[in-house]
């Protein structure tokens, strides 16, 4: 005798397949939590790469690196001009604008002298602009997307205080 409540339910699964997917304990097969905790693991990475791309913090490091290794290579003093900036003076803004906002809160927390060097010793220094990246730079017959821009502007710009870091310590260093 059927009910209405008896013909939503779903058909019973057949008991060969309830074997394989629970054990005689009833814990689940190994090989599908295997799968499940594959799917939720990358499940994770992507929610962190969506988030930190939204955030502005997803790294293209070796593209990075590789358009900034080739501006440093490649480009005359013409073209380099063309993409930096003076600094006049420094503040939060430029400074997160130049370096990202990892590396200033670093530098803040864990490097104060570097921060020091930097607004006190570069006022006046042409650094890299990734907002000009995009107009004056075509990589691989591209323009450069902006990410990468910004990733490769923020690298070039910590290794020429790096550079000027290192200058300065061998100078005052006995």
């Amino acid at each position: 005798m059927n009910t209405g409540k008896d013909d939503n339910r779903p058909p019973p699964v057949p008991n060969k397949y309830r074997q394989e997917r629970v054990g005689p304990d009833g814990t689940r097969n190994s090989d599908l939590n295997k799968l499940r905790n594959d799917i939720e693991q990358l499940h994770c990475s992507i929610d962190e790469i969506k988030q930190a791309t939204f955030a502005g913090e997803y790294r293209f490091d070796s593209h990075a690196i590789n358009l900034a290794e080739w501006i440093e290579e490649t480009l005359g003093s013409k073209d380099l001009a063309i993409i930096q900036v003076t600094v006049p003076r420094w503040n939060n803004e430029a400074l997160v604008h130049f370096f990202g906002e990892q590396e200033t809160e670093f530098m803040k927390e864990e490097s104060p002298r570097m921060l020091d060097f930097i607004t006190t010793e570069t006022e006046g220094l042409c650094f890299f602009d990734y907002e000009k990246f995009p107009g004056h730079i075509n990589w691989h017959e591209d323009d450069v997307p902006e990410p990468m821009a910004i990733r490769a502007a923020h690298w070039l710009n910590r290794n020429l205080v790096l550079d000027l870091w290192e200058d300065v310590d061998e100078l005052v260093t006995p």
